[in-house]
């Protein structure tokens, strides 16, 4: 098992009037900030969100960080039909538990939703787990192999290129709110380490 994390892509500049409308909504979920200051925050569970997963006797914890939107030139978004970023929050998860990609995933679907912001899962999702094995070529065809798979979830996906050394790209799947939600139903559900 593995930690996850994601990035969400924020279309609005955070100031501490949208980072403290967001602390209130987790805490009405059911999250407590444990740590950290600023834009950078440690965030645990509740008993009544606990009770959802399957340590509901443990806190499930997650770090979040804001961060300046900074692209390579040569990166794609030509699919992505919205503004360009203008800064990205991370999300990870800081233990090792069964069931923690179902709750960073629901972390996420909140701060998404009240940031009105798009997922990056920094990485192809797909019927399981994958992981590229560093062959570009394999990359470029395993985007075309979950394609259909992917657009059968809901809401709505993007496929982002980002450049890499010797000019070839890395495809990450970039959604939104709508499909992390319809994903976290999912039987095939999961979230990916960084790099998958």
């Amino acid at each position: 098992m593995s930690r996850s994390s994601v990035t969400l892509w924020l279309f609005n500049n955070m100031d501490a009037g949208s980072w403290e409308g967001l602390a209130e909504r987790l805490k009405r979920k059911g999250y407590a900030i444990v740590g950290g200051k600023g834009f950078s925050v440690y965030l645990e569970t509740t008993p009544q969100v606990q009770a959802r997963y399957p340590r509901h006797d443990v806190e499930y914890r997650f770090g979040v960080n804001l961060g300046e939107w900074d692209p390579d030139p040569e990166d794609d978004y030509s699919q992505v039909i919205a503004p360009q970023p203008v800064a990205e929050l991370i999300a990870w998860s800081e233990r090792d538990l069964v069931g923690e990609d179902v709750a960073l995933g629901e972390l996420v679907l909140e701060m998404t939703r009240q940031l009105n912001a798009l997922i990056d899962f920094d990485g192809l999702l797909g019927p399981r787990p994958w992981l590229s094995g560093g062959s570009m070529d394999s990359h470029r065809k395993h985007v075309l192999e979950v394609r259909p798979f992917i657009s059968s979830v809901g809401g709505t996906v993007y496929e982002v290129a980002y450049a890499m050394y010797g000019g070839e790209f890395r495809y990450v799947h970039v959604a939104d709110g709508d499909f992390l939600e319809a994903w976290l139903a999912h039987p095939a559900f999961h979230l990916l380490e960084e790099w998958q």
